[in-house]
């Protein structure tokens, strides 16, 4: 099966970037069309889930509906008393299969771009939930990216306005301090956990912030992660492509942004909801 690599990290993060370096190699399969988020693997974990779900029938769903030849939705196994499969079990087992499919399809439509001699791997940015299944069904690389939120905070308020509309779970009733507060509640968790992860085959850290001071270098040690070699010059040469997506004068500009563009009572949310975690990583408060 064709090794899966999980995205894991937040929008304003880097993750465009991060794929862009990815897919300057043909052996990391993606489909290449900016902002690079269709989310294959999470759909086939979605339907696994379905499936195996405890059943709970009404007139929308129930056995009598797999008679339609036109259904267009479905629903959880709608035998509530089966005895000859582990319901349990149903999920790893069929995301396993519909990932071996997913990875023969892969590797003969594109059989004329990969080299059959390396590895190959699929890249996603991915949900974070369907992480713990995927990696208990079979194995996947973890590849972890981390920025200051406090960066990510000034980043989605510009790119909000640069868009004309709310995105990144700011709400139509959420002020900056609103939204810092949430914004610490969802990161909290994260920042820890990967605060304890150590480096091996199945996972990587990467913190924005050392990523764009040398990225060349960085590049280098995620290839040999995945061994393959990458390309970050791909990356430059693509750079007016995305220049839409930025929103600091240049990427240099975008590391510790929060100093200059965020008002103190904002800095203060952060710096009492997760000021241990931030110094915990290295970051100034």
């Amino acid at each position: 099966m064709i090794t899966p690599i999980m995205l894991r990290s937040f929008g304003r993060s880097g993750s465009t970037l991060l794929m862009q370096v990815l897919g300057s190699s043909s052996n990391v399969v993606f489909d290449r069309d900016y902002p690079f988020e269709k989310r294959h693997l999470t759909y086939l974990h979605r339907l696994t889930t379905v499936a195996s779900s405890e059943s709970c029938n009404d007139e929308n769903w129930n056995a009598d509906s797999l008679f339609s030849s036109k259904i267009n939705r479905i629903g959880p196994l709608p035998y509530f008393d089966t005895n000859i499969i582990d319901r349990e079990k149903l999920q790893l087992d069929f995301l396993t299969h519909l990932w071996s499919g997913f990875s023969g399809q892969i590797k003969d439509k594109l059989k004329e771009e990969l080299n059959l001699d390396k590895p190959i791997y699929y890249a996603e940015k991915v949900v974070h939930d369907i992480c713990p299944d995927v990696n208990a069904a079979f194995y996947a690389k973890n590849l972890f990216l981390f920025r200051d939120p406090r960066d990510e905070f000034v980043s989605i308020k510009s790119f909000n306005a640069k868009r004309g509309f709310n995105g990144f779970g700011w709400g139509e009733s959420d002020d900056d301090e609103s939204y810092a507060l949430k914004l610490c509640q969802m990161r909290k968790s994260f920042m820890q956990h990967i605060s304890s992860i150590e480096a091996s085959d199945r996972r990587y850290v990467v913190k924005y912030e050392e990523f764009i001071k040398s990225p060349y270098e960085i590049t280098s040690f995620l290839g040999d992660w995945i061994g393959l070699e990458l390309d970050y010059g791909k990356v430059e040469a693509q750079k007016k492509s995305v220049e839409h997506h930025i929103t600091s004068s240049n990427v240099a500009a975008s590391v510790e942004r929060w100093r200059t563009e965020m008002s103190p009572n904002v800095a203060q949310i952060f710096e009492k909801e997760i000021g241990e975690e931030l110094s915990e990583l290295g970051y100034g408060l």
